[in-house]
């Protein structure tokens, strides 16, 4: 349903029960599909001050550096 261009690729986004519909498609049309999962899509933007940014920037890297986290979502 939506395509979203990253710094390592693309990533392509539809509905869960579609996702091996999505990795087989872009297979067929030649594309290298190199991770394969489902994830987390904000429907809504949070509009952060500056100062609320940096709050939550310091927040999320102090999360990063635990042992137990593996993946954070954010909307920011």
């Amino acid at each position: 349903n939506e395509v979203e261009k990253t710094d390592e690729g693309y990533s392509f986004y539809g509905d869960p029960t579609s996702v091996d519909e999505i990795r087989k498609a872009l297979t067929a049309r030649g594309w290298t599909v190199t991770k394969f999962e489902l994830s987390y899509k904000a429907k809504n933007l949070t509009a952060l001050s500056e100062e609320q940014e940096k709050a939550v920037a310091e927040f999320l890297n102090e999360l990063d550096d635990h042992d137990d986290t593996h993946r954070v979502h954010v909307t920011m």
